[in-house]
Parts: structure tokens; sequence; C-alpha cells
């Protein structure tokens, strides 16, 4: 099975991934920063030690991320990252899931409720690993899931190019770290590293994962994020000119939120054409 990892941080008492893939029996790793952190973990009751891994990495996902790839990917193999507040995952019903592409979101039979067929991990496992032979044949090495849950927005299976959350990605491990000047947005530079070398990603529309976000424990709420957003922004926009654009988003900071300006890998090759100039 593809190994599975959990970076996890000051949710001693609230994790819920574990108990989604414990409910299973799927297999898991919980990475956590140090001894004290373990402690925590193992009074809580929820995470059994022998699915934990102290990686003493500094503070920051960035830093598990890189460990992760540093010391437990294999090269050339998949694994599968999860964030620790995923409560489960939902799909596309069966009866369209396997056999279109598109789904005609304007079309009055086909409403939220279609999107919203919960999975086991287990049916999860399985769907990944459908969507990891895809990613193999189109020479792609890094695979994500639904961003936003509105059917509307939805509407096609898969996307080649766009941001791909790191909620919940499988990762063909070819080498590539994290870019530790990134706290807050670690995830858009490692995508728009994963444009550049393989001009595509593969975003699988009709999965997401049930999870909040900026919830309480990790590494903070959105207010406490948004000054490290801001940074993080301004830094990838010059690191990968013309590949950003700011977001405008309901509630959110005009300088904290980013978007990918392009929709498909041929725009990708021009765009990386300009990085030569």
């Amino acid at each position: 099975m593809i190994p599975i990892y959990i970076p996890s941080y000051n949710r001693a008492n609230t994790i819920k991934t574990t108990k989604y893939l414990d409910a299973s029996n799927v297999p898991y790793t919980v990475l956590l920063h140090s001894d004290n952190c373990k402690k925590e973990y193992l009074d809580a009751g929820l995470v059994d030690e022998k699915n934990i891994i102290v990686t003493n990495a500094p503070f920051g996902i960035t830093n598990q991320r890189n460990w992760m790839v540093d010391n437990i990917a294999k090269l050339g193999e998949w694994y599968i990252s999860l964030d620790d507040n995923i409560r489960g995952f939902k799909k596309v019903v069966d009866k369209y899931y396997d056999k279109y592409k598109k789904l005609d979101v304007t079309d009055s039979d086909i409403t939220q409720k279609d999107f919203n067929q919960e999975i086991t991990a287990s049916e999860l496992i399985n769907l990944i690993e459908q969507d990891i032979k895809l990613c193999e044949n189109l020479h792609i090495e890094y695979l994500g899931f639904a961003t936003v849950d509105n059917f509307f927005f939805n509407s096609k299976k898969y996307k080649t190019v766009g941001y791909v959350i790191s909620k919940a990605v499988a990762i063909k491990y070819q080498g590539l770290r994290y870019d530790i000047n990134l706290e807050a947005m670690e995830d858009f530079g490692y995508c728009a590293e994963q444009l550049k070398k393989n001009n595509a990603v593969l975003i699988n529309s009709w999965i997401k994962p049930i999870a909040g976000h900026y919830e309480e424990g990790g590494i903070g709420t959105y207010e406490k994020r948004v000054p490290r957003k801001i940074i993080d922004c301004e830094y990838l926009m010059k690191k990968y000119p013309n590949l950003f654009r700011y977001k405008e988003k309901k509630g959110c900071h005009p300088k904290a939120e980013l978007q990918i300006r392009f929709n498909n890998p041929k725009q990708i090759i021009e765009w990386k054409k300009t990085l030569n100039d």
C-alpha cells in the first residue's frame, strides 16, 4: 500500500484524520516535531505509539514536509500526505464517477448532492491508486483534489493546471523539496515547481476532503497566518513572475491570496519560455 504521512502539530486532542483511517484499518504515520509533542499525543490516547515518528525538525510545516522527502520518501515512488484535521472524503456519486469526465452543472438534474457521496478510507485509497495510474501515463508527479465545495466549479473531473492544496496530496518523489523561504504558502511554491518540471499537475475535482480550513491548533487561524501569507505572496510573485495573480476572496486580505493565471499545459510551456528572457 502507498505510505501515508500525516504531519501534525498542536492537535493531540482534536486530530481527526487518524480516526478516519483507523475506521478502515488503513495504515499511516503521524509526524511530530518533538518528544514533548509525542507525549502529548500519547497522553491524549488518539494515536498509537507505533504510528508516530518524531522528526526533531524545526517548527513549521515546510520543515516537516522537507523532513518527509529527505528521510522517508523513496526516490521514484509515490506517497500520500494528509493534513491532520480531515474528517472524511466525498466524491461524485457512482453513477457518474466512472462513466463521465464532465458533467453539465447547469442541468437541473445535477445537484450538489451528486458531489457529496461520502467514501471510506479504503475506497479513497483505491481511487487514488487509479489516479496515480493516470498520472504515470501523463508523466505527472503531483496529484491533488477539489479545493471548493460548490459543485458548479467542479464540472470537469480532471484539471491538469491549477492550485494543488496540500491538505490531501499524492506525490511521486523525484527530488523536489519545499522552499524553506515559504512558511504559510509552501504548497503554492511546490505546485509551481511541479508545473515548471512537468508542465502539469493532476487535480481530481470529483474528490474532496471534508475538513475545515485555518482551524484552531495546527499552525494557527487565518488571522494569525495573514502577516506571513502576505510575505509569502510577495515572494511567490517575484520568484515566479506572471505565474500568479492576487485573488479576491470574501473575508480574506487582498494581498494574502493567490491564484494561478493559467489553465492548461500549453500556457505553462509558453510561460516557462519567458523565464529565460
